[in-house]
């Protein structure tokens, strides 16, 4: 083992390693080069399709977030952020608008149909109804995406592209047994020299939601209209009647006290009897419906009896299954009026020398709870909350039913006959001149238009007693929105915005650049022209302040030559990446390489890399501000016409061939690091 390090196993080792290396360069140069001939290839695609790996990876996400969004919505009765529609469970199960689901995730459950009004209301007792239409379910699916989808876009990635997402606009429909999503988000992908940006994506899932939600409803109609659960509790009472349960109506001859019952006792066999009971109720024709056959005629009424007929719903549910559930909430409960001993009224009747003792029971029942019914197909699942409501042993009802609409309704927010406060508006741009724009209004899911800014300045009427947002749009300016909260008639505001407008200079690029001395890359500073063979890709991304437009623009720059940017420019703080490519052929001759505790490759342990050559397109530099972005000012987007930006190149085209060496690649790429070092050259300025 004494022979050397070329002879040994680290000599082996060594050798791997440096060719393992080599071999991750090499395909790292590959990637780096493109087809195009004279500047790096832009690719748009509107409308992209799933075999773009990168679409394929975005539309993937959208599937599978709506897929939980519909699970989600599914499982909370049509909502996927209940509570951010005042929809939630009180403090009591029978008071709010939603059921606690009573297990570790506690999740809540949309009331279709309860009673409103205070459990112990006595008159004009009102109902209220919180199933969504369906325009609500998709505006829900679409939060939901807003929200969720970058969870799953962070944790995916495409090999060889650098991706950043914009914010998501989603557009859901429902569209019989299916859903469609429409995607618009702007996704700008890089790799060296080439650049794709995409920003439409589809996504259509087949559901079992729509249906379901329409057989939802027609039960809850149903029930409303029918009193059908709460038919379902009184024969419940009348089983237990005299027994457990004190009697509604009941008279007994004894010459005994007679028998008593405690109304918490009476509570807990009810609550016991409901939990055995309400699984028992069955959706004929459901996927998952038996008949219950007994030879007790008495029997067989009361299960005939806890069946909701097929009868009255026009929604096919064959392949539905249905179960309704009332897991021990407790109930809103009272006994006469709120008596804790229920016993009888006694009298005696002398007949003759006989003395007939009659005791009559009258027991008034007052009961609200909750039942959950649960309809799923595939897989998904909707729950939803039906009230029942006793008072005085009869149902509780308020007549004929009218469930809210499908659509949902219209809000009367913008409509002339509203509330409104006059607020002074004032638009300028980023040069305190007077901007026309549009004003708009934004106040949860509601929008509309105020007015616009054609005077300076100009009085609007804005909605009073709202919160929200002013929306400012105009042409070639950057659309702004500010928070407005007005909370009365009287409430006078000034509200003044600035925006920035958009210019459209032109763009040029130089290059500085490295050479190599020694074995050493040093700054050189020469600022020279591109060459006519060499390109530069521009993505500037303005970082703007709270409630500004977000505003990516891009260009593309061969040789001499300049560019516009795509979206123009606005002042304000830019991170900017430039990547210069050149379309030549790069040779790499063969490299010794030694182990470094080795001197001029005369020990044994060097090992000697083949040569590389890198066809067509080849990075050799760039210029990266991202952590520190650089600040463009109107005075110098005004007063110029062109911008000139510059890039950092390292020399190895310059570079004789026999001094190149493979690990000169690692140099070619843009690097922040290097772009920071030498900033004040690779500024922009302006001519």
């Amino acid at each position: 083992m004494d022979g050397g390090w070329i002879l040994g196993k680290k000599g082996q080792i060594t050798a791997i390693l440096i060719v393992g290396i080599v071999i991750v360069l090499g395909s790292s140069l590959v990637l780096f080069s493109k087809s195009k001939a004279q500047q790096p290839q832009l690719r748009i695609e509107e409308a992209p399709t799933a075999s773009d790996p990168i679409s394929g990876l975005v539309q993937s996400c959208l599937a599978t977030t709506t897929t939980k969004g519909l699970k989600l919505i599914g499982l909370q009765g049509g909502y996927a952020y209940p509570d951010e529609r005042g929809i939630a469970p009180g403090a009591h199960p029978t008071e709010g608008n939603a059921i606690l689901f009573p297990d570790d995730t506690g999740w809540p459950i949309a009331s279709w149909w309860y009673l409103s009004s205070p459990d112990d209301c006595a008159t004009d007792c009102q109902f209220s109804s919180e199933r969504p239409g369906m325009d609500v379910v998709a505006e829900e699916l679409e939060r939901y995406i807003v929200r969720e989808l970058r969870q799953c876009l962070n944790v995916a990635v495409v090999p060889e592209w650098d991706i950043t997402y914009g914010d998501p606009i989603p557009a859901a429909q429902f569209v019989g047994d299916g859903v469609s999503v429409q995607l618009s988000m702007p996704v700008t992908a890089q790799r060296s020299g080439e650049r794709l940006e995409l920003s439409r994506f589809y996504a259509t899932l087949p559901t079992m939601l729509p249906r379901m939600y329409a057989l939802a409803t027609e039960l809850t109609n149903w029930e409303a209209n029918n009193s059908f659960l709460e038919l379902h509790t009184q024969n419940l009472i009348g089983t237990y009647s005299g027994g457990a349960l004190p009697p509604i109506s009941d008279v007994s001859f004894s010459l005994d006290q007679g028998r008593y019952w405690i109304a918490q006792n009476a509570r807990a066999t009810l609550q016991d009897a409901l939990q055995s009971y309400v699984p028992g109720i069955r959706l004929e024709d459901a996927a998952n419906f038996r008949p219950v056959v007994t030879a007790n005629p008495v029997a067989q009424g009361f299960y005939d009896q806890m069946v909701f007929s097929r009868s009255g719903l026009s929604t096919p549910h064959q392949d539905i299954a249905s179960h309704f559930s009332y897991l021990g909430w407790q109930p809103y409960f009272s006994l006469n009026s709120g008596q804790q001993v229920i016993g009888p009224e006694s009298s005696n009747v002398l007949m003759g020398i006989l003395s007939l003792a009659i005791k009559r029971y009258a027991a008034s029942y007052d009961l609200s709870y909750p039942v959950v019914v649960r309809l799923s197909s595939g897989g998904e699942e909707l729950l939803f909350a039906l009230e029942v409501n006793i008072r005085q042993n009869e149902p509780l009802s308020p007549g004929a039913l009218i469930l809210p609409q499908g659509q949902r309704q219209s809000s009367t927010m913008f409509s002339p006959q509203g509330a409104k406060a006059n607020v002074t508006v004032v638009a300028v741009d980023d040069v305190g001149q007077p901007v026309s724009a549009t004003v708009g209004f934004a106040s949860g899911r509601e929008f509309g238009i105020i007015g616009e800014t054609a005077r300076y300045p100009v009085v609007l009427a804005f909605p009073a007693g709202a919160a929200g947002r002013a929306v400012f749009t105009a042409q070639q300016h950057l659309t702004v929105s500010v928070p407005l909260a007005i909370s009365g008639v009287h409430d006078e505001k000034v509200l003044q915005v600035v925006m920035p407008k958009l210019r459209t200079p032109s763009v040029r690029v130089e290059k500085v650049w490295r050479q190599k001395i020694n074995s050493a890359w040093v700054y050189n500073g020469t600022r020279q022209a591109l060459a006519d063979d060499e390109s530069v890709n521009i993505i500037l991304e303005r970082v703007g302040a709270q409630g500004e437009e977000q505003l990516i623009t891009h260009a593309a720059v061969t040789g001499q030559g300049s560019a516009f940017l795509s979206q123009g420019i606005a002042p304000g703080h830019y991170r900017m990446r430039l990547t210069l490519t050149k379309t030549s052929e790069l040779y790499i001759p063969p490299t010794r390489i030694c182990p470094p505790d080795l001197i001029g490759g005369l020990l044994a342990g060097c090992t000697t890399v083949p040569n590389v050559t890198i066809q067509n397109e080849s990075v050799i530099g760039g210029t990266v501000f991202d952590e520190r972005p650089v600040t463009l000012h109107a005075s110098s987007l005004d007063e110029h016409s062109t911008i000139v930006l510059t890039v950092l190149e390292t020399g190895i085209f310059a570079l004789n061939e026999s001094f190149r060496r493979i690990d000169d690649l690692k140099e070619l790429s843009p690097s922040e690091e290097l772009s920071i070092a030498y900033r004040t050259a690779l500024l922009p300025r302006f001519e």
